[in-house]
């Protein structure tokens, strides 16, 4: 089945852009920009409103003064669309100018929210990182990549800052993602040996919703990486067998692949566990699409 049946076409053109859906309240900013941009409207609205009102802890503030900040930089990945955006990079913003962070080592990444291009900048700066949620600040010292943080503080944006300037034990959110990346690295998430079990049994002390897994599947399945998707997904339907909407992810990926007969079964069992009744009128949609495109292969 042509990938087409599932997925819209975004056009995009490269580094600071603005993508037009359905008026003014939808647009993105997208690739890499100044943080100029953020004084714009739509969104100087959020961005100003957080970072006025934030308030930087005074005594973590000045620990994190006393750090070597010269050597570290920082990519922020994020959509001015996001939520989570919203909330943490005006937060985060203001903390580095309180702290004195070079300006010239912040690179702030727009991704995309549609299907076709999902949490991807137009000119890729986010390949090989997996960015698997927005926002994450990934953080260099010296060039090289040292530890990020993934959506949401762990304790709060100064403790984990300073965690990471002083080389402090940290782990971020999502403790699931350093686990897809290697495997993705390594050739695990594609081969046919792999058991999707036995690597769901690895991850299910990291795990607890099955959010976490649908999220960076849809990232590999967007970006078209269907094998890899496919398997993220039904480790999800293994660690989370009563969620539907772990079938239909899985369902999505195995149409990709023309596995009309595995993406059908994959529906009915959503539909099957499914409590929602506005969401069935999605689930037959999809099963719709499945079905007409593997009448027409």
């Amino acid at each position: 089945m042509k990938k087409a049946v599932l997925f819209l076409a975004l056009t995009v053109w490269s580094s600071a852009i603005f993508a037009q859906n359905n008026g003014a309240s939808n647009r993105a900013l997208l690739g890499s920009f100044s943080r100029d941009s953020l004084l714009n409207e739509p969104f100087k609205t959020w961005f100003e409103a957080g970072y006025n009102t934030y308030v930087p802890q005074p005594e973590v503030v000045d620990q994190l003064k006393k750090c070597n900040l010269n050597a570290h930089s920082v990519q922020v990945f994020m959509g001015t669309w996001c939520g989570d955006t919203k909330r943490e990079l005006p937060r985060f913003l203001k903390i580095l100018d309180a702290i004195g962070f070079p300006a010239n080592n912040v690179q702030i990444i727009g991704a995309s929210r549609e299907e076709a291009s999902y949490k991807q900048s137009p000119n890729h700066e986010e390949r090989g990182l997996e960015i698997y949620r927005v926002a994450t600040f990934v953080f260099y010292k010296n060039g090289v990549e040292v530890n990020r943080i993934v959506e949401y503080p762990v304790t709060s944006l100064e403790a984990d800052l300073l965690a990471i300037f002083s080389g402090a034990a940290y782990t971020p959110n999502y403790k699931t993602y350093p686990f897809i990346r290697q495997w993705l690295n390594d050739g695990t998430l594609v081969s046919e040996n792999t058991s999707p079990k036995g690597l769901a049994n690895q991850l299910r002390p990291l795990v607890s919703t099955p959010s976490e897994l649908n999220a960076c599947g849809y990232v590999l399945l967007y970006r078209g990486e269907t094998k890899a998707a496919t398997k993220v997904f039904r480790m999800n339907t293994i660690l989370f067998y009563d969620n539907p909407d772990a079938q239909l992810a899985l369902a999505e990926a195995l149409a990709a692949q023309n596995d009309v007969d595995g993406a059908t079964a994959a529906i009915e069992k959503a539909l099957a566990l499914n409590k929602d009744p506005g969401a069935i009128g999605e689930m037959l949609a999809l099963y719709k699409k499945i079905v007409t495109a593997g009448k027409n292969t």
